[in-house]
Parts: C-alpha cells; sequence; structure tokens
C-alpha cells in the first residue's frame, strides 16, 4: 500500500512542477508582451499627429491611434467581461487582480490584434501565385498586324456615305425576303 501512495504523490508533485513552471513561463511572456506593448504604446504617443521612423520602422499616424484605441477596447472588453463573468458565476475577483485584467485585455486588443493582422498578410503573401514567366522559345509567335494582300485600315470619310448607298453586286443573303433592289418582295417568298 505505502508503494502505491508513493507513486501517486510522486505523479502529482511532477505534474504541479510542470504546473508551476508553465505558470512562471505564461508570466514572463505576459511581462516581456506588456514592456514591448508600452515601449510601442510611448512610440505610438509620438506618432500620433506625424509619422515617425525609428530603426526602419514607420509609425504613421492613422496605425498609431488604431493600435492605441485597439487596446483601450480590449482594456475596456476585458474589464467588462471578468465583472461579467462574476457576476454570472458568483465569484468574486480581488479587487489586487484588475489592473493584470486591464493590462491583458490592452494587450490583447493592441499587441494582439497586430500579431493577427501581420499573420493573415503574411499567409495572403505566402498563400499568393506567382505566374511564372514564359521563356523566350515557347513565347507563341506573332502575327503581323495586316497582311500585305489585303487593303489596310482606313478612317471613314465624308465621301464614304455614297459609296454605301451604291447598289451591290452580289446578295450574300440567300434567305432574305428582299433582293437589295429596293422593297420589291421577291416572287414565291412569304414573309411569314
Amino acid at each position: 500500500m505505502n508503494g502505491q501512495s508513493s507513486g501517486i504523490a510522486g505523479f502529482l508533485f511532477i505534474t504541479a512542477l510542470i504546473g508551476a513552471a508553465a505558470l512562471a513561463a505564461a508570466a514572463a511572456v505576459y511581462a516581456v508582451v506588456a514592456f514591448v506593448a508600452l515601449l510601442v504604446s510611448i512610440i505610438c504617443l509620438f506618432a500620433w499627429d506625424r509619422t515617425i521612423v525609428l530603426f526602419g520602422n514607420v509609425f504613421e499616424p492613422r496605425a498609431a491611434r488604431a493600435f492605441i484605441y485597439r487596446g483601450l477596447i480590449g482594456a475596456g472588453l476585458a474589464f467588462y467581461f471578468a465583472v461579467f463573468a462574476s457576476l454570472l458565476f458568483g465569484v468574486r475577483v480581488p479587487s489586487s487582480w484588475i489592473i493584470y485584467i486591464l493590462i491583458g485585455g490592452y494587450l490583447a486588443g493592441s499587441v494582439g490584434l497586430e500579431y493577427l493582422k501581420a499573420k493573415q498578410a503574411q499567409d495572403a503573401f505566402d498563400n499568393a501565385k506567382l505566374v511564372p514567366s514564359l521563356p523566350a522559345s515557347s513565347a507563341p509567335e506573332q502575327r503581323p498586324a495586316h497582311r500585305s494582300n489585303e487593303e489596310p485600315f482606313r478612317f471613314a470619310t465624308w465621301d464614304d456615305e455614297i459609296e454605301l448607298d451604291a447598289p451591290r453586286d452580289t446578295d450574300r443573303c440567300g434567305s432574305c425576303a428582299f433582293n437589295g433592289e429596293g422593297s420589291r418582295p421577291i416572287p414565291g417568298r412569304s414573309l411569314r
């Protein structure tokens, strides 16, 4: 019996150790992302009205404002979600957690959405189908614009009207009810 309980205790100890390590890693990532968001937010405040280029990165006023607005919206939504969940489940949220909830919401709204936008743009770029250029040898031959035995194109003149009214030698439409000599019907053909 004693061997079984020490095996279970060892399993619980290892599980707790892995959980504590995961919690410490999550806290470290949270702190690093919060620090980066703080730095980028300060830069965005300076870029509020004018474009700033810093270390090759361009911060435009529209994007800077959007970054901060998304963060503020995320902070507000996280706070109200915490209040909603607290009321729904009847669990009191300690007041010391509120600052972490607000910072987490700001991070999710600003950095999180910026990351998702960058990932979506990268995926769209990766999935774009590039059309390969054809080698010169396999390109189809181009024909000349006009053939030498045909009359070249010419624009109409005022005299063309006279040419159009002239009678034609041949009737190319054998099924027509009129033969081109005015409006006289051809005998033996019905208009119906």
